[in-house]
């Protein structure tokens, strides 16, 4: 891990990993830094890949308890072993982060573990800073921002793990909760209020906008609703938020409709999944002049190169404009990779 490298990559989710790969096998000399122990970025390690390990589990629990005798198939008691299914879930992801660790060795990729951070960037290249076990300085001809993003918190609701939690908290509970409100109904919100309604949880969904997955088609929204009510989902559409207040072992939750009348809800756990926004924090931002979009907070690129304003520095996936997809963050690494060999 000595000399200058063509490449330096801050972030080893699914848009790192694939453009230090890429970079790698066209030649480049790549270093691909990442916070985390191992690699994999929120999809692997806490979003995509889990939630659909749970989502797989808890559908064969449910159509076993429920539908099966429908074919015929006679299974006598069915019991639940929540601790074996995280168990399962858990190593589904470290399979996936054990792979990708081989092809980091295979690609000869120089892997850096700790919090990467611009220190200076000229034309000639840029220097990035290395704090994890011990801090250390690389430069680069070439650097590409691939940080990813962070769950949103609302102002008042601060997670605490136990009563009020994030997606990264309900994808790993010990014990199922009698009930369950949701804030947000999107993607996430959905899919963790999928899991643990066919594990027997209750499940209330406040949405302050009119729908569900508004990015989708209405067809697709009004037909994905249908199917949520049908497996036992509540749905607050059009409803805020006010207050959110702890007790012994509940979380109440005031609710505020459109004609503006307040409404109390009660449950054993509060599931805030109202998006996630991109993660910049010490990156540098300010110290190197990065421009950050004042609207949305990602980072400006140029739409055609992904170019930011510094010379020599790119970013891709989550922190950049556009929907936070683990494919478009892949392609995005991959198009990179190749135009700068």
């Amino acid at each position: 891990m000595v000399g200058v490298y063509d490449l330096i990559i801050i972030g080893g989710g699914p848009g790192g990993y694939v453009c230090a790969i890429r970079a790698a096998q066209l030649g480049l000399k790549t270093a691909l830094i990442e916070k985390r122990k191992g690699f994999g970025g929120t999809c692997i390690n806490v979003g995509c890949i889990p939630s659909k390990a749970l989502l797989d589990s808890s559908h064969k629990y449910k159509e076993t308890l429920h539908d099966l005798q429908d074919h015929g198939i006679r299974t006598g008691k069915v019991t639940l072993d929540l601790k074996k299914m995280m168990a399962r879930k858990d190593q589904v992801v470290h399979k996936l982060v054990e792979g990708l660790n081989f092809l980091m060795k295979k690609n000869k990729i120089d892997c850096f573990y700790g919090t990467g951070s611009l220190e200076s960037v000229q034309e000639g290249g840029v220097s990035v800073l290395v704090t994890g076990a011990k801090k250390q300085k690389i430069t680069g001809k070439n650097c590409v921002l691939a940080v990813g993003s962070e769950t949103i918190q609302l102002s008042g609701i601060e997670p605490d793990g136990e009563q009020i939690i994030t997606s990264d908290d309900a994808i790993g509970l010990s014990s199922i909760p009698q009930s369950m409100i949701i804030i947000g109904g999107g993607v996430i919100g959905l899919e963790m209020g999928s899991v643990w309604s066919r594990l027997g949880t209750k499940i209330t969904i406040i949405e302050q906008l009119p729908s569900i997955l508004l990015a989708m088609d209405k067809p697709l929204r009004d037909l994905s609703l249908n199917i949520f009510k049908q497996q036992g989902l509540e749905f607050l559409l059009g409803n805020k938020v006010v207050e959110v207040s702890k007790k012994a072992k509940k979380v109440e939750v005031k609710v505020q409709g459109e004609d503006g009348s307040i409404k109390k809800l009660e449950a054993e756990k509060l599931l805030v999944a109202v998006g996630r926004k991109p993660y910049i924090e010490n990156l540098g931002v300010e110290k190197v002049g990065l421009k950050i979009s004042s609207t949305r907070g990602r980072i400006e690129v140029d739409p055609s190169t992904l170019a930011t304003n510094l010379p020599n520095v790119y970013a891709i996936g989550d922190v950049i404009e556009g929907a936070m997809l683990a494919h478009r963050a892949e392609e995005e690494g991959i198009m990179i990779a190749e135009r700068l060999a």
